[in-house]
């Protein structure tokens, strides 16, 4: 959510957006381009969220904010730390194609900054009830300063016409974002990620702004349902766990574990990747324990592979394709920003070398239909825009990088 991720990008065309360096996002047929949703003057369209319902509806949750032209809240021209922002949603009922017009209200706070868990996704149970995860933030100024984070659930009991939201227990933190979105990891069983920052700065610091958050170790809390999301505990730790300091603090300074995307794949290995540098965690026993280090996709000393998303299908070689979207903040790829996506055929033990998608920033992917391979990633374009990428995974395995090769 940090302000220097506003993206003033122009428009391209497909054509051009496929020959602007690098691979093409398919395996078998070029990337095809819509607009999701585009803001009204003044105002600002970031961070979509997307549910599958069980009708074959989509609904993209997204915030909605205005822009503070005056800089009355921060650096002038920034919807980041604007008080009063909306939750609203939006639906498609063709795959994502075409999409309604007018936003549905979920929230709005008129002295808080509201936020979608970027890159995640919500959920919709076995009764119809469809839970999607967001948080509230409030800032002395942008960037430092934390006042207040806590997370909420948004509940529809009537298919995404209504909505009731309250607020979800954090942890005894100064700072407590949520990122990661709701991940079904077993019949009924549900994760949610959540980064907890600021438990090395008293409450008091925080408010006066004598020591930044963003200085602070973190770590990554996982707390999991297995009620549909009616009800949470605490599962794990990641990173470090500040109810036992002493034993996990050997953990990497440089895996911040900030705005992680993790997933569950076919062989039980839980992968978890993290802003800045695409630093992972691994779990082989249902996330009790993780394995902290670089991934094959981690550049030291760069400030790339923010925000990643993942995703699994079964399409694509034997043994399925596993796919993450990320923002590459200063493009070293093609010398440009944006959205790259990679495939790995092995569950992320080696990836194919990054193409570039689009410009825009923090993706968020979901298969179209379970197996297929052909996949939808929404992202913001612009900060006033929400567009949507399909492609299809690779048919076969392509050149890629490993461990410790760049």
């Amino acid at each position: 959510m940090d302000a220097y991720m506003h993206m003033g990008c122009l428009i391209v065309a497909v054509g051009a957006a496929c020959a602007c360096g690098g691979e093409r996002a398919t395996g078998d047929a070029e990337m095809e381009f819509v607009t999701i949703y585009k803001a009204k003057r003044g105002r600002s369209a970031m961070y979509a969220q997307l549910t599958r319902l069980r009708d074959g509806a989509l609904l993209c949750v997204f915030r909605d904010s205005r822009i503070d032209t005056k800089g009355e809240f921060g650096r002038k021209g920034s919807p980041w730390t604007v008080p009063g922002s909306r939750i609203v949603c939006i639906r498609s009922r063709d795959g994502g194609r075409t999409w309604t017009d007018e936003p549905v209200f979920i929230y709005r706070d008129p002295d808080h900054s509201a936020y979608t868990s970027q890159g995640g996704l919500g959920y919709q149970a076995a009764d119809g009830t469809i839970r999607v995860p967001f948080y509230c933030v409030t800032m002395t100024h942008e960037g430092t300063g934390t006042h207040v984070h806590w997370n909420l659930m948004a509940v529809s009991r009537d298919d995404g016409r209504t909505w009731s939201c309250s607020r979800l227990p954090v942890a005894p933190f100064a700072s407590n974002p949520q990122y990661g979105g709701l991940h079904q990891v077993g019949e009924g069983r549900l994760w949610r990620v959540e980064r907890c920052r600021g438990y090395g700065i008293t409450a008091q610091e925080a408010r006066t702004g004598k020591r930044s958050w963003l200085d602070v170790r973190s770590c990554v809390r996982i707390l999991e349902s297995r009620d549909e999301g009616k009800t949470w505990s605490v599962h794990s730790y990641v990173g470090y766990d500040p109810t036992r300091p002493e034993a996990t603090k050997h953990f990497p300074r440089a895996f911040k574990e900030d705005e992680p995307g993790l997933i569950r794949l076919p062989s039980g290995k839980i992968l978890l990747l993290a802003r800045p540098h695409l630093y992972q965690a691994v779990s082989r026993d249902e996330g009790r324990t993780w394995e902290v280090g670089p991934s094959p996709l981690t550049r030291q000393g760069a400030t790339s592979g923010l925000c990643p998303d993942l995703a699994w299908s079964k399409a694509g070689p034997p043994g399925g394709t596993l796919v993450v979207a990320y923002h590459d903040r200063w493009g070293e790829h093609e010398g440009k920003g944006g959205v790259y996506l990679c495939f790995s055929h092995d569950e992320g033990t080696t990836w194919s070398r990054p193409t570039r998608l689009d410009g825009g920033a923090y993706p968020c992917l979901h298969e179209l239909e379970k197996g297929s391979g052909r996949f939808l990633c929404a992202y913001y374009r612009s900060s006033s825009e929400l567009k949507g990428a399909f492609f299809s995974v690779p048919s076969a395995p392509r050149g890629g990088v490993t461990p410790g090769r760049r």
